[in-house]
C-alpha cells in the first residue's frame, strides 16, 4: 500500500466514525423522545387511576344510602362499573405501552453500544494506519533517496 493509499483509508475510517457519532446523536434524540413519551403515558395513567379512585370516593358516599333501593341498586352497577374489566384493561394498556417504550429504548441503547464498538474497532484500524503510514513514508523518501 502507498502512502496516499494509506491517506485515504484514513479519512474512509475517519468518515465512518463521523457517520457513526451522527448515528449516535440521533438514536440519543430519539431515546428522549420516547423518555418523553413514556413520561406522557405515565402521567396519564395516573391521572387515569386518580380519577377512578375518585369516582370509586364517591360512590363510595352512595353507600351510606343502600337502604333507598333505587341507590342501592344505583350503588351496585356503578361499583361493577367501576370495578370492570374494562377499567383494568385499561390500566393495563397503558403499562404495557410503558414497557412497549422500554423496550424500544432497550434496543436503542443495544443500538448505540454496538456503533461505539465500531468506532472503537475504526479508530484502532487508524492508529494502526497511522504507524503503516509512517513507515510508508519512510520506505518511499529511502527509495527516492537511493
Amino acid at each position: 500500500m502507498t502512502s496516499d493509499q494509506i491517506r485515504s483509508e484514513i479519512i474512509s475510517c475517519e468518515k465512518k466514525i463521523a457517520n457513526a457519532r451522527g448515528r449516535i446523536r440521533d438514536l440519543e434524540e430519539d431515546q428522549y423522545e420516547l423518555e418523553q413519551l413514556a413520561l406522557k403515558i405515565r402521567n396519564l395513567q395516573s391521572e387515569f387511576e386518580a380519577r377512578q379512585d375518585q369516582r370509586k370516593r364517591k360512590l363510595s358516599a352512595v353507600l351510606a344510602l343502600t337502604e333507598v333501593k333505587s341507590a342501592s341498586r344505583y350503588y351496585e352497577g356503578m361499583s361493577g362499573l367501576l370495578n370492570s374489566g374494562e377499567f383494568i384493561r385499561a390500566d393495563n394498556a397503558l403499562s404495557d405501552d410503558v414497557s412497549a417504550v422500554r423496550g424500544k429504548q432497550s434496543e436503542i441503547d443495544d443500538e448505540i453500544e454496538e456503533i461505539k464498538k465500531q468506532i472503537s474497532v475504526l479508530d484502532t484500524r487508524i492508529a494502526d494506519l497511522r504507524v503503516r503510514l509512517q513507515e510508508t513514508c519512510l520506505q518511499e523518501a529511502a527509495a527516492a533517496e537511493g
